[in-house]
């Protein structure tokens, strides 16, 4: 009796074990489909900042190109200023040299004034250039640190997830080893 008693405890405690290792299994299956998952949403996240950033660098790099195409300009600005001062003071000598003369006074006087313009204008478009380009510059750098930052809260959020899961997965395992060893034990 004792003999059919300890055979029918072998049988039920392996018919346990066996429960034990198939909702183990279950769990495990469940956990690695969660992970994958988890990977899959990470690998767009990625791919989805990495477009992000190609996007605001292929932004950055239009930018630099106008503000070459601005300098450029500025450059030229810069000669053409030059050049009225070169031509004013060209008039100023002919204007001293010709005091009575009223056709080249009124010349140096339209030359001043237009040299007097283009300066204006010169300095207003490189206060605009100026504006441009810092703006753009710090909403590139906003841009870019959200990007940034938006990313590394997922991630963190990716890796909390994870953790989480690998204890609750540790500690199932642990409590079925216990729970193994009490029914040894109790044998």
């Amino acid at each position: 009796d004792a003999n059919l008693h300890g055979s029918h405890r072998q049988t039920s405690l392996s018919e346990n074990m066996e429960d034990m290792q198939a909702r183990l299994r279950r769990d495990l299956s469940q956990l690695t489909a969660q992970l994958q998952a988890f990977e899959r949403t990470a690998a767009v996240d990625r791919e989805s900042w990495q477009k992000e950033k190609q996007s605001l660098e292929g932004h950055c790099i239009e930018i630099s190109s106008r503000m070459d195409s601005c300098n450029e300009e500025l450059r030229h600005l810069q000669q053409s200023i030059a050049q009225l001062e070169q031509r004013r003071l060209d008039v100023e000598d002919e204007v001293r040299e010709r005091q009575q003369a009223e056709p080249l006074e009124r010349q140096s006087r339209e030359s001043k004034n237009a040299l007097a313009a283009a300066i204006s204008c010169n300095e207003h478009l490189r206060r605009q250039i100026e504006e441009q380009r810092d703006a753009m510059q710090l909403s590139n750098e906003a841009d870019l640190s959200k990007a940034q930052q938006k990313l590394e809260g997922r991630s963190i959020s990716l890796r909390a997830l994870e953790s989480e899961e690998a204890s609750n997965a540790s500690r199932r395992i642990e409590a079925f080893e216990q729970k193994l060893a009490e029914e040894d034990a109790a044998l």
